[in-house]
């Protein structure tokens, strides 16, 4: 039997919670124990006003209103489970998922994380899409951007111990800073395809501030910078790989800031600049095909910033020249054809279409929740 605990934080979600604890508690199986943790984070609305609703077997937190990283720590300090899942309130586990998730890190010992496929739905318009998902060397990604909602990643307990909570300092990108503090603790990531959760969208969610999100984004590249530079074997999937795709990183998130703070944003661009040198330094060559085609990834991505922002030129021009090295055949390209690379480069990197939609296939509960949506959305 394996025990999982399944960590919901809480503010004011009262038109979900309940749904999102009883799609936990639909992972029981004979193979699975569940174990449900909600953390009320000073809900004001009717969340948890009436407690029988919640069965008994659901562990509830109160706390003060302290904000989803401190509610998701909470719940991860009383934890019992080998392994641990985290939960949005709004957010659905569909049937079964929990145990394909378990058995992908029963069959790979080596896994730290197993990470599923995801799918979004919009409660406004009743559409789904997938979220799409790299196919391998995840760290490598996550040294650039955020690749998953949390709840698509199950944990092992034990793996966690050595990385520490949620950064309750930041405001956003807190999914992003947790998982690549994950992964630059040389913690292993394996895709699983045959699993698949619902990252749900509603005018609930949580507001994109857009100079909040990029100046949260900033202070988690300087995290991402400061655990590059502490080890010298992450990540472990490319080390020069993981300065590119941080260079890269720290590049388009220069540009975000640039309307809102420009000194900032030098100071990323020059930052970019730096880390592409290093990157250039540990080598970017590789025997993996899909390696081979991330670093054409980022190089073109990297370039089509680049010319997209004319005034930055100056800046990166000693990084075209090392760029044009590694990929001549890129350098020269103007920015519409390099967007066109970087736009098939990208489907490349990632998960087939077919075997998403052979794996949405499996979940028939998924189809099912969004064409009760569909009807939902009609009948308003």
């Amino acid at each position: 039997m394996h025990r999982v605990s399944v960590i919901i934080p809480c503010y004011n979600m009262e038109r979900y919670v309940n749904r999102a604890i009883q799609s936990a508690l639909a992972q029981q199986s004979e193979t699975i124990d569940v174990e449900v943790i909600v953390v009320d984070d000073g809900s004001t609305d009717n969340s948890f006003a009436d407690l029988s609703l919640f069965p008994p077997t659901v562990k509830i937190l109160r706390q003060d209103n302290k904000g989803s990283s401190a509610a998701r720590n909470a719940g991860l300090k009383i934890a019992t489970g080998d392994y641990i899942q985290f939960l949005d309130a709004d957010d659905i586990l569909p049937r079964g998922v929990l145990a394909s998730q378990v058995q992908a890190l029963s069959l790979h010992l080596d896994w730290d994380f197993s990470v599923s496929l995801s799918v979004q739905m919009n409660e406004n318009t009743g559409k789904m899409y997938f979220w799409p998902l790299r196919a391998s060397h995840l760290d490598i990604h996550l040294c650039q951007k955020n690749i998953t909602p949390p709840h698509a990643i199950l944990m092992r307990h034990i793996a966690l111990d050595s990385v520490g909570y949620f950064d309750t300092t930041l405001s956003a990108c807190v999914d992003h800073d947790f998982i690549v503090r994950c992964a630059l603790a040389g913690k292993r990531f394996g895709v699983n395809p045959e699993g698949l959760v619902v990252y749900w969208l509603h005018s609930g969610t949580i507001s994109r501030n857009e100079e909040n999100v990029a100046r949260n984004a900033s202070i988690v590249c300087s995290h991402i910078g400061s655990l590059l530079h502490a080890r010298d074997n992450v990540p472990l999937s490319g080390r020069g790989q993981g300065f590119l795709a941080y260079a890269v990183g720290l590049l388009s998130t220069g540009f975000r800031i640039k309307p809102f703070d420009e000194r900032l944003a030098l100071q990323m661009t020059s930052k970019s600049v730096s880390a592409l040198q290093e990157a250039c330094a540990y080598g970017l060559s590789s025997h993996d095909p899909y390696i081979e085609t991330c670093v054409q990834f980022f190089i073109a991505q990297y370039l089509s910033m680049v010319r997209s922002e004319e005034n930055q030129m100056g800046e990166c021009k000693d990084s075209v020249r090392l760029l044009s090295y590694y990929a001549p055949n890129l350098a020269t390209l103007d920015t519409e054809k390099l967007f066109e690379i970087v736009k098939k480069l990208d489907l490349r990197l990632n998960c087939p279409l077919q075997l998403m939609q052979q794996t949405l296939s499996r979940y028939p509960e998924v189809r099912a929740i969004q064409a009760d949506l569909r009807k939902r959305v009609r009948c308003e």
